[in-house]
């Protein structure tokens, strides 16, 4: 088998194979030729393994019986599910649901913020599955896709002195997590291996504020989202790369990816769902030579992230103006009234009506 479930519960690791049933992991990782690529795959929020409607296996890891999925990630990474030529992927799950009520009455916090603590737990469990991984097969590297909330799970297991000996790549997708935090991450890693693409995008701003309002505070302050502004470009390991910045659409397209235009003005998905995306994000953890950090620099790639809002502010700047063009005759509101913050509170209102997630065939 070249697809393998793992989910983390009470401290354990439980593994099933690409059809489900209860399976040991070594076999597989034993038949993964040389140089074939391993990837583990990390879900954000609201998702919950072995609940109908919440199973991340099945709505975006490819396990069959639940009926159609807003996503097939192990198949668009171009693994198959029985051909071990293609490499091993990992589908790994773990418990990031909490409802809001009950979160309140047990801890006086939303239940966003526990599940965002309850990732630290899951980042140590996939640090402890990574280690596994390398024991058995030294001679591979792992690669990591997260997205959202995951990218927090995967940072967490980067800080681990075990995992960093082991990385391939990590692409961290939306992530929902402190830069601050990112930062220590890979500090810890000291610039042991691997490297790590941070995608980000405005249309995901709306929800970047989101979790900045509803993350635990840190050490007296509000947390600042990674896709604020990324960690820049100093470490020869990490690189910020904007998905709907029209500059790298036109790159990417040149170099063979089909990146479609970025339709929604407000998407917390579209880093996987957008056509094209998939293709970006095969393309980096496949093509390793072509693809790598200091590849795409060296090819021009923009590099870096517009300012926060930038998306939403534009399109509302010249209606304004056309709409008023004597400012003495614009009307005297409350602060706030004039450019993108109408828009903005109801496109963050819009984007909490949508985080049911698995509900709506999307996840965060």
């Amino acid at each position: 088998m070249t697809l393998m479930h793992v989910t983390t519960r009470a401290e354990e690791l439980l593994v099933r194979d690409a059809r489900g049933r209860p399976a040991p992991l070594a076999p597989a990782v034993e038949a993964i030729p040389p140089g074939a690529p391993v990837a583990i795959l990390a879900h954000g929020y609201k998702y919950r393994p072995f609940e109908r409607g919440r199973d991340p296996h099945a709505w975006l890891y490819g396990l069959p019986g639940e009926g159609p999925s807003g996503a097939d990630w192990p198949a668009q990474l171009g693994f198959s599910r029985l051909d071990p030529a293609d490499g091993l992927c990992i589908g790994f799950g773990w418990d990031a649901w909490a409802a809001h009520g009950a979160s309140l009455a047990r801890g006086r916090r939303n239940g966003f913020a526990e599940v965002y603590d309850r990732a630290a737990a899951a980042g140590e469990s996939l640090a402890a599955l990574i280690a596994h991984l390398h024991v058995l097969r030294p001679d591979l590297k792992v690669d990591l896709f997260a997205h959202s909330l995951g990218a927090r799970v995967a940072l967490q297991a980067l800080a681990d002195p075990r995992v960093r000996p082991a990385l391939g790549r990590a692409l961290l997708l939306g992530a929902a997590e402190d830069a601050g935090l990112a930062r220590a991450a890979m500090a810890a890693g000291d610039g042991r291996g691997g490297e790590v693409f941070h995608i980000a995008a405005r249309h995901n701003d709306p929800y970047d504020a989101l979790f900045e309002a509803a993350a635990p505070r840190l050490a007296g302050r509000r947390r600042q989202a990674l896709g604020r502004a990324g960690l820049g470009a100093a470490r020869a390991d990490w690189i910020d790369l904007q998905l709907d910045l029209p500059a790298f659409a036109d790159w990417a397209r040149a170099r063979g990816v089909p990146l479609a235009d970025a339709a929604p003005r407000v998407c917390h998905w579209s880093f996987y769902d957008r056509p094209g995306a998939m293709d970006l994000h095969r393309a980096i953890l496949r093509e390793r030579h072509d693809w790598s950090i200091l590849a795409l620099r060296a090819a021009g790639a923009p590099e870096g992230l517009a300012p926060r809002w930038s998306r939403l502010a534009p399109p509302l700047v010249p209606a304004l103006a056309s709409a008023t063009p004597d400012p003495a005759a614009a009307p005297a509101a409350r602060r706030g009234w004039a450019g993108p913050w109408p828009a903005l509170r109801r496109a963050a209102i819009g984007a909490e009506r949508e985080l049911p997630g698995p509900d709506l065939a999307a996840g965060a």
